[in-house]
């Protein structure tokens, strides 16, 4: 909307939103308004022109600005969870984009009983500062339980609206808190040795937890950070008979978790096998051993009748019968079992990479030579998945004086363990190796068309084509050293090759993980090579075709530098042309000569 004003009045107003290609007529002349749909146009700030006529067909032209968004901010709300229960403390965390920026941001709670109270004013509506960040915790405590709903709203200076809603419930009466004991099992027979494990669910930290043994101290664990709890019993700990068990602890404060009562019934002699490197929920990695110990608990008497030389043999031989006959695993809950071991000290080879992510419930058997049995349970947890980091500010190129303000979102499926930052002076370009470049390797070579040379070369095409730059030397000194023919070639070497690889030979396909870390590679290739020193008297390039077989091949995983080393074997076939006459014509000087080497390859990266 506008006006237009002259002396001789005012025939017609033209406006134009296409930087001029165009102009539109506008309803009106001295007051005129102009209607149109800005979804053609792209976000952005545009120019608007504007021609006006008076009565005399004088025109002038006049010009403005406008700013267009139809773009709905994004509001990405990680925290509350949708379903998710609190005590009182209602946590906020997310983040917010919009292409121009958001000027309003706030949230409101209802409820979703209408038994319930109504929700107070000053938590009815909440305000945010506009900001890309949502972190805030706010005190829901005055609300009654129940269930509600959380709406939050975002709104930009185009009028764009994004509304996220979640529903939570409010339990003020609990500590959101538990104890489980997960093995043994209620009701459960077990002897000898033994270990009980459980976990604890808790949002608010829980101090040492305490085991009870028909009400009776009987030990304390510590909480490992996947949050299970692991403990040792034996005979110096539980008597024979039935006993129940609980766990309790404490959270921060005096307020006291317990587990559910459960039983066990327990012998002080028989088989038993127990995983000792692993709590039950821990993460498993870099290929671990699964490592425990199993074995027979004897009575006081039978102990004896082994020492006692009177003893009747078979009744010796029934005794020596209850020992470690064999140790085997379960990944399906006892239907099929693999056999690990032989030995009282067993230990099992966890393949995670060959694993899917996520749990992975084991039942580990001991048998004994006479048949019987003891059987325990362990969890590991197996995470594949990368954490993904955004970093929201600063933004890329910007300039500040004396403060930067740091802001990102970091989340992982499992759960995350640290986030660090580093600020390093200078362009990130300096820090980096462009991404068509693989590697960096140095390469020493000896023998062949020369008596030792050295060299470094980069690698593409993910490390299978090759780029090396060498220097070398075979002077006709040396030559004298090892051969009575006449010197051709050498002096200084300097020269270039280009390898391919053709084939890699896995050693693990063969025998097995273990075996990763040795491979063996088939490259063929180039060689282009200065000489200094020719009968000629002059320098010359010479060329040859080769082969490679590296072998062995050797790869430390988990090194980031200097992690593969390789000794190779090298054949060539140098083309010679004569630079000399033969004095022999029934012994012409050969043209192509093919040459034996060997070499070693160290990538840096």
């Amino acid at each position: 909307t506008g006006w237009a004003s002259d002396a001789n009045g005012i025939s017609l107003v033209q406006v134009s939103v296409d930087n001029g290609s165009s102009f539109n007529n506008v309803a009106g002349t001295e007051e005129w308004t102009y209607e149109f749909d800005t979804k053609v146009i792209q976000d952005g700030t545009h120019v608007v022109f504007l021609k006006v006529w008076d009565n005399y067909n004088v025109q002038a032209l006049y010009s403005s600005l406008i700013n267009i968004d139809n773009t709905k901010p994004d509001i990405s709300l990680e925290l509350p969870v949708d379903d998710s229960k609190t005590t009182g403390t209602l946590f906020f965390s997310g983040q917010t984009t919009d292409n121009i920026g958001l000027t309003k941001l706030y949230a409101q709670i209802r409820n979703l009983d209408s038994r319930q109270a109504p929700v107070p004013e000053n938590l009815a509506y909440l305000e945010f500062i506009p900001d890309e960040i949502i972190t805030r915790g706010i005190d829901i405590s005055a609300l009654s339980d129940g269930f509600y709903n959380i709406e939050m709203t975002g709104e930009d200076a185009g009028g764009n609206i994004t509304r996220v809603s979640r529903n939570i419930q409010l339990l003020k009466g609990t500590d959101l808190a538990s104890i489980d004991i997960l093995y043994p099992l209620n009701g459960e027979h077990v002897q000898g040795m033994f270990n009980l494990y459980g976990k604890v669910y808790s949002e608010k930290p829980m101090e040492t937890l305490i085991m009870y043994i028909d009400d009776q101290d009987a030990g304390t664990a510590e909480i490992t950070e996947s949050g299970y709890f692991v403990f040792t019993l034996n005979p110096e700990v539980i008597a024979e008979g039935m006993h129940k068990i609980q766990v309790r602890g404490l959270l921060e404060g005096s307020r006291v978790v317990s587990s559910i009562e459960q039983f066990v019934n327990y012998k002080p002699s028989g088989p038993w096998v127990t995983v000792d490197n692993f709590t039950m929920g821990d993460f498993a990695f870099d290929r671990p051993y699964l490592e425990g110990n199993a074995g027979y608990a004897f009575t006081e008497t039978e102990l004896l009748s082994l020492q006692d030389k009177a003893t009747p043999k078979d009744v010796r031989q029934a005794l020596l019968a209850k020992s470690v006959d064999y140790i085997e695993i379960s990944f399906d809950n006892g239907k099929t079992f693999e056999k690990i071991g032989t030995k009282r000290k067993w230990r099992y080879r966890v393949e995670n990479e060959d694993m899917s992510a996520g749990y992975h419930f084991m039942v580990v058997r001991a048998v004994m030579r006479n048949g019987e049995s003891a059987v325990t349970r362990t969890i590991i947890q197996i995470d594949k998945t990368a954490p993904t980091i955004k970093i929201i500010s600063p933004e890329e190129g910007g300039r500040f004086n004396e403060f930067i303000e740091f802001a990102g979102l970091t989340s992982d499926d499992v759960s995350l363990k640290s986030v660090t930052l580093a600020l390093r002076s200078g362009d990130k370009a300096s820090y980096e190796v462009p991404a068509f470049i693989q590697g960096l390797y140095f390469d020493w070579h000896f023998w062949g068309a020369t008596l030792w040379d050295i060299g470094a070369g980069l690698t593409f095409f993910d490390d299978n084509v090759r780029l090396q730059l060498q220097f070398g030397q075979f002077t006709e000194q040396q030559w004298g050293l090892f051969s009575e023919e006449p010197f051709r070639y050498g002096g200084n070497v300097i020269g270039g090759k280009l390898l391919a690889n053709i084939g890699t030979l896995p050693f693990r396909y063969f025998f097995g993980p273990n075996w990763e870390w040795l491979s063996a590679n088939l490259t063929l290739g180039a060689n282009f090579s200065m000489f200094t020193q020719t009968q000629s008297g002059s320098p010359q390039m010479l060329s040859a075709i080769l082969a490679q077989l590296e072998f062995p091949r050797v790869t430390i995983p988990k090194q980031k530098m200097f992690r593969v080393f390789a000794f190779y074997t090298e054949a060539q076939v140098w083309f010679i042309p004569t630079d000399i006459e033969s004095v022999d014509p029934n012994n012409p000087i050969p043209k192509i000569v093919p040459q034996i080497s060997g070499g070693i390859r160290i990538n840096v990266f």
